[in-house]
């Protein structure tokens, strides 16, 4: 909202789904999903509408699940994905160095993942998957060079293919324990004028390590502490990957809660340690 206008965004979204095992071997999920985002530009100063922008689509999503044993077995998905641009991404908090785009298109993406899942001993649990991601019209900051303010733009094609891997062990009723890996690798694939092609996408680590471990002493006392590791990525503006990337760093968090059957109270400490990082 500014002195002589305000943005209002409505959303609703109508979906269903279905999932059934078929001869207690497959599991099949289905999915649909229908979107629509609206956005309304009013003039407060004499209550005229000066713009209205609607967004609609239609994603759906298929997988499956195939019990190879008792312990586990083997996935596979394919999903679509809508998300619109927000009211600040179209426009920008701060003006003074960024530039309004009222033109801005909703982000459509496509997501392949295969993987597995499998309890390997002692409640055990291990899962890993690949996926690829391709989106059309990602919404990037670009730099304009020349005057060093920024606007929000559609890329028209980028891709994500990444791999994950997560460990989780439940030692027993009180104690358990989590460990979990991923990487991706994304890149613009077609930009327009073809300045960004094939370079990293900003903002996206190469790598995360995450671990933790969750305790509960008492009844209703629980306890976490949380260890991340975040990879080497480029900085927010460097589409062009002219800079070198920033350093990965790494942050303890923990969490102490206490619950009850109506209410739940807990404290979140975050960077335990007050360790510095670009």
């Amino acid at each position: 909202k500014t002195a002589d206008s305000l943005v209002t965004k409505g959303e609703k979204a109508y979906f269903a789904s279905y999932s059934g095992w078929f001869a207690d071997a497959v599991l099949f999920d289905v999915g649909a999903r229908a979107d629509t985002v609206d956005f309304d530009q009013q003039n407060t100063l004499v209550s005229r509408s000066l713009a209205r922008t609607v967004f609609q689509n239609r994603s759906h999503q298929i997988g499956a699940f195939w019990k190879v044993v008792p312990e586990g077995g083997f996935f596979i998905s394919y999903s679509q994905a809508f998300k619109a641009p927000s009211v600040y991404d179209i426009f920008p908090l701060d003006t003074v160095w960024n530039v309004k785009n009222e033109d801005l298109q909703p982000e459509k993406a496509v997501t392949i993942e295969r993987g597995m899942r499998w309890q390997l001993f002692s409640n055990l649990q291990l899962e890993a998957s690949i996926y690829r991601t391709e989106v059309d019209d990602e919404i990037t900051l670009i730099l304009n060079p020349t005057t060093w303010k920024g606007r929000n733009e559609n890329m028209q094609s980028t891709l994500r293919n990444g791999k994950e891997i997560s460990l989780e062990q439940k030692v027993n009723p009180c104690v358990s324990w989590r460990l979990g890996y991923a990487s991706c690798e994304a890149r613009y694939v077609d930009t327009v004028g073809g300045d960004f092609d094939g370079k990293y996408i900003p903002m996206v680590p190469e790598e995360d390590w995450k671990a933790g471990v969750t305790v509960k002493p008492i009844p209703g006392y629980t306890w976490g502490l949380d260890y991340i590791r975040v990879g080497r990525q480029f900085i927010d503006w460097d589409n062009a990957n002219d800079y070198d990337q920033l350093p990965a760093y790494q942050v303890f968090n923990s969490r102490l809660n206490y619950a009850q059957e109506n209410y739940l109270v807990y404290l979140d400490i975050y960077n335990i340690f007050n360790e510095l990082y670009v």
